[in-house]
């Protein structure tokens, strides 16, 4: 899935200039596809002001700004792939260490193992928004449970158990490793998601689209006036 922009206020200027000469035609696409690479620009600065995502909307947006030509002229879009994005890209804050119970096991140098009754953990807090931004979809776990921190093949995730309990099955002297019980990882709403919420939502972008009309208009006018 992808999340795309089409500029539909821009088809009557479309079906004007499909009627052009090449000549003007040549000189007004470049200015329209600035102008539209400037909104881009904005959605882009937008989406950073309002959430705290580090990764950039540039990043997920599909191909190069282009017109293609159509039965009625022009037509202009912008696309953005829906790619899912780890939670972890999202600002996040641990807990201090808190007690929880839990049974940690431990080897001895004899190879027998111990438990320690209580472990000290800590949480996560994930804050992926800013103060007045439009509002997502929050980032729910089906157990309930707290969010961690955890190194996965050399990275940091957030991760979160789906049982209550740790440990599927006890470590043991037959099984010193035991089995955890299954946790996953912790995905935020893509770049996808909030360029369509701040494209719907953000005031500033309804300036922006008034901007990208006008600049369209007047790319129109200088083509018609060569």
């Amino acid at each position: 899935m992808s999340f795309t922009i089409k500029f539909d206020n821009l088809e009557q200027i479309s079906k004007n200039l499909s009627a052009m000469p090449s000549e003007a035609l040549n000189k007004v696409v470049p200015d329209i596809n600035l102008a539209i690479s400037k909104f881009h620009n904005t959605l882009e600065t937008r989406v950073k002001s309002n959430y705290t995502l580090k990764r950039e909307l540039g990043s997920v947006q599909i191909g190069s700004l282009a017109s293609s030509k159509t039965s009625i002229g022009l037509e202009y879009e912008l696309v953005y792939k829906d790619v899912p994005e780890p939670l972890i890209g999202y600002s996040y804050k641990q807990s201090d260490f808190f007690t929880v119970k839990n049974s940690i096991p431990f080897l001895t140098r004899s190879g027998f193992v111990k438990y320690t009754p209580v472990n000290k953990a800590r949480s996560v807090k994930v804050n992926s928004r800013n103060a007045g931004s439009p509002a997502i979809p929050r980032v729910r776990t089906k157990s309930g449970r707290s969010k961690f921190l955890a190194t996965v093949g050399g990275k940091k995730r957030i991760m979160a158990r789906l049982t209550p309990d740790t440990w599927a099955s006890m470590p043991s002297f037959k099984n010193p490793d035991g089995i955890r019980a299954p946790y996953k990882e912790l995905f935020g709403p893509s770049l996808a998601t909030l360029a369509e919420i701040t494209y719907t939502k953000d005031r500033k972008m309804e300036v922006a689209r008034d901007h990208l009309a006008d600049e369209v208009r007047n790319a129109l006018i200088r083509g018609m006036s060569l």
